[in-house]
């Protein structure tokens, strides 16, 4: 079943990287058509383990891939890996001596609107520098210290974008 899940999202990630851009419309804003970035950030537990919030902070790293159909549509493809602890706590909320870790990796597809058209002035110079948008999806996250537990999340959201470079 794992190897199943692993193959189905290898073959969404190739076809989306590798069809995606060939086949799209083409658009005013042709110079400006993707992105690939590198992601940084902290992950933690929450729950019945934890009695605050930020407590065990580990680093997370990740990858992801942007492609815009049009000034307001837009995929994303991210992948974050981080480790999450915590201290094992008894019955009465005592703390342990003893901590667990738990590995996690998260794949998800998004489909993203934003309201205004979104872009650079200088390849569409009816394009918004600022923009309100939201998103949902579909995701996989992988976790446990071999990967071998298989989860499903539906990424929903919203934002708001800011162009700070010409």
């Amino acid at each position: 079943m794992k190897r199943r899940c692993i193959t189905y999202l290898t073959a969404l990630c190739i076809c989306v990287l590798w069809f995606t851009p060939s086949t799209a419309a083409p658009l005013n804003d042709a110079p400006y058509l993707c992105e690939l970035g590198v992601q940084a950030g902290c992950g933690y537990y929450v729950g019945d383990a934890t009695p605050h919030i930020f407590t065990n902070v580990r680093e997370a790293f990740g990858v992801q891939f942007r492609y815009k159909f049009t000034p307001r549509w837009a995929l994303q493809v991210k992948g974050m890996g981080h480790r999450i602890t915590g201290n094992i706590v008894d019955m009465d909320g005592v703390r342990q001596e003893s901590m667990w870790e738990n590995k996690m990796i998260n794949v998800d597809v998004t489909a993203e609107f934003n309201f205004f058209r979104y872009g650079g002035r200088v390849y569409n110079n009816r394009a918004f520098l600022i923009t309100p948008f939201i998103f949902a999806g579909v995701g996989m996250s992988l976790h446990g210290n071999t990967f071998s537990t298989i989860g499903a999340y539906l990424p929903v959201g919203f934002g708001l974008k800011c162009k700070v470079a010409k």
